[in-house]
């Protein structure tokens, strides 16, 4: 292979069993898996964390709670930005509203999933506002739905606690208007990753990781603590070493010029499998344990490092794009931070075409 990603299911239990840790016995784990969990690959992902002992599953459309159940799933599962209820129902899928055209579409509707009601605290996206919520929430009740959550996200529970606060705040007051129309059983959740890490007065039924399953620190500027340890490693090969004198121009636009006499290698890797390409003349790899750095524009299906001070390197040998070897590490936060994204789009651009292997114990 070209370049794959190997996917470390120790790891995911590991992260599952940190999580539970984290949040007590009492509070329910729903894995968030969208978007091919992450890029890690959501039917896998989804047993190993059922199995670690997830309770609920998240996808961000119904779909892909379909393709999960067709899977053999029969864990809940709540598409968190639906559009087919009809589908949802038929395949027993609940899932997330908070607009009256939302609830106009369920109650004329045949079939009808179960929801989660979404209070608008500070997103900006989606969700009802706390004011309105009660009038909604009566108004679901009067047209039959079964009510299974309510939930609120944070903006930005990795950088903001104040910010975060005041949300719960709005959510609090939402959730004593809410009480007396509620079932006794209905689950309350507001916590994504940072939030489950952050914030444990948010915790409330359940929490909602995605980042923490995968072991992706949500900053910027710093790992994951112990005992989070990364899922995916990103792997491709040296395809050609080639000497090329000091003034050689590299890759498209010679936007880099050899500053001394080096050895270039080529590898079996660019931005077709989602490998970012913003990290040209930024970023780096690790080859037999060093850090090298990538040279000029990323190509399509490769990319140019320099090997100059790693005399032992050879065509055919193994770099890490994204993982670990020897004592150096390479992780999606720090890629985030060279690009200017989030942690999340490192792995979640990943192709789906991209070749996995599952390391089991």
């Amino acid at each position: 292979m070209r370049t794959w990603a190997e996917i470390d299911l120790r790891a995911i239990r590991s992260n599952v069993a940190a999580i539970r840790d984290l949040i007590g016995p009492g509070v329910n784990i729903m894995a968030v898996v969208k978007d091919n969990a992450y890029g890690h690959g959501a039917e896998v992902m989804t047993n190993v964390a059922i199995e670690a002992g997830a309770i609920y599953v998240g996808t961000a459309t119904e779909e892909e709670g379909v393709a999960i159940r067709q899977n053999g799933v029969t864990a809940p599962i709540v598409a968190l930005s639906p559009f087919s209820f009809e589908l949802a129902s038929e395949f027993d899928i609940e899932v997330l509203i908070s607009q009256r055209e939302q609830l106009m579409e369920l109650r004329n509707s045949i079939r009808r999933p179960a929801v989660h009601i979404e209070i608008e605290t500070g997103m900006g996206r989606s969700g009802v506002s706390p004011a309105n919520a009660a009038d909604f929430a009566k108004d679901c009740v009067d047209a039959g739905l079964e009510i299974k959550g309510l939930c609120t996200h944070f903006s930005d529970a990795e950088g903001d606690p104040e910010g975060s606060t005041r949300q719960i705040k709005l959510f609090e007051q939402a959730l004593a208007a809410l009480k007396p129309i509620m079932p006794a059983e209905v689950l309350i959740h507001a916590s994504n990753s940072a939030g489950t890490l952050n914030l444990p007065f948010s915790h409330y039924d359940m929490v909602r990781p995605g980042l923490l399953l995968y072991g992706i620190s949500p900053y910027v500027d710093r790992p994951l603590p112990p005992p989070f340890k990364p899922v995916l490693s990103l792997k491709a090969r040296i395809g050609m070493i080639r000497t090329l004198a000091k003034g050689a121009g590299i890759s498209y636009g010679s936007d880099h010029i050899l500053r001394r006499d080096s050895r270039v290698a080529t590898l079996t890797s660019g931005y077709a499998l989602g490998y970012p390409r913003a990290l040209g003349n930024s970023g780096e790899v690790i080859i037999a344990g060093k850090r090298a750095p990538i040279l000029g524009r990323i190509c399509m299906d490769v990319m140019m490092v320099d090997v100059s001070d790693i005399p032992a390197a050879i065509v055919g040998d193994i770099i890490t794009l994204i993982g670990n070897d020897g004592n150096e590490s390479i992780f999606a936060y720090e890629l985030a931070g060279l690009v200017r994204t989030t942690p999340h789009a490192i792995t979640t651009l990943l192709s789906p075409d991209l070749p996995k292997i599952y390391l089991e114990p």
